[in-house]
């Protein structure tokens, strides 16, 4: 896992912006809003070769913002993965954790570090901040200082 920051960090540098519009579009990834179920803010799909986004129509900036970065997260690094196929054709589909590194994927992309200086704040207050749910900020300092001390592997945060 400690590879998504990485990941993420490169191509902030590289493109200069970490919008996951931007970026979609820069990496040649399509971003589609169309009518999707309520239950369903987005998927990602890769067919022939062409990456897609879609991104339900109905939500809110920020949402379809923080949708589109976990999406994104999928189509970098999960190029070829197809869920629906997987699920409905193999036994040992563990979609969890690639749904645990695209939401890694999206709250390295869309965190914002409190600068020094700064009061002490809480996991709320970064919430508010950057937009991101905060089970997504506790996920990110959980393999933030994972990372730092080591031990940020492949599923060190699942139970």
């Amino acid at each position: 896992m400690s590879d998504i920051f990485r990941t993420v960090g490169g191509l902030i540098r590289q493109y200069g912006t970490n919008d996951p519009f931007a970026l979609s579009e820069a990496l040649g990834i399509g971003v589609l809003f169309c009518d999707l179920p309520v239950d369903v803010k987005g998927f990602y799909l890769s067919l022939r070769g062409r990456q897609m986004v879609f991104i339900n129509q109905e939500l809110e900036e920020n949402e379809a913002r923080v949708t589109c970065g976990h999406e994104l997260g999928h189509a970098v690094l999960h190029r070829d993965y197809n869920s629906v196929y997987l699920r409905a054709h193999t036994q040992q589909f563990n979609g969890r954790r690639y749904e645990l590194e695209a939401d890694l994927f999206c709250a390295c992309l869309l965190m914002e570090e409190p600068q020094t200086g700064d009061e002490a704040i809480t996991l709320e207050d970064i919430a508010r901040r950057t937009g991101l749910p905060e089970r997504l900020v506790r996920l990110y300092f959980g393999f933030r200082g994972r990372a730092a001390q080591g031990t940020c592997e492949e599923g060190a945060g699942q139970r």
